[in-house]
């Protein structure tokens, strides 16, 4: 399951400090009667991104360290460099697609399998 091998990933990455967390704090905030657990970034992620290397495309060429497995044929999955959570994936194409894009059907393909684990949010 992808999400059992992003933990087993995850913690191999960070083991090997190339994992470069955004500190929170959270938070839970009701509102009209419902719950909202919210994450408030702290200060530290402008130090973080400096730390990173910074290219046109930061998803290619991926850093190995970083991969979780394929997911179909035209995407990956990868740990964010910079997590809110762990583990925190992307699902990205293996070809430069803009982000002005639309998605489509293999996007959305890709995406169901991330987030097959409870409680998992998705957003593009």
């Amino acid at each position: 399951m992808l999400w059992d091998k992003a933990l087993t990933v995850a913690k191999n990455a960070s083991e090997a400090q190339v994992l470069l967390p955004i500190a929170t704090m959270s938070s839970v905030v009701s509102e009209q009667g419902t719950d909202f657990f919210i994450k408030v970034m702290n200060d530290n992620l402008n130090k973080k991104i400096q730390q990173g290397q910074t290219q046109n495309n930061p998803f290619l060429p991926y850093d190995e360290q970083m991969f979780v497995d394929t997911v179909g044929h035209e995407h990956v999955c990868l740990l964010n460099k910079y997590p809110v959570g762990d583990p925190h994936l992307l699902i990205c194409s293996k070809a430069f697609v803009s982000q002005s894009s639309l998605l489509d059907l293999h996007d959305f393909s890709a995406w169901i399998q991330g987030v097959t684990y409870p409680n998992v949010v998705g957003f593009f």
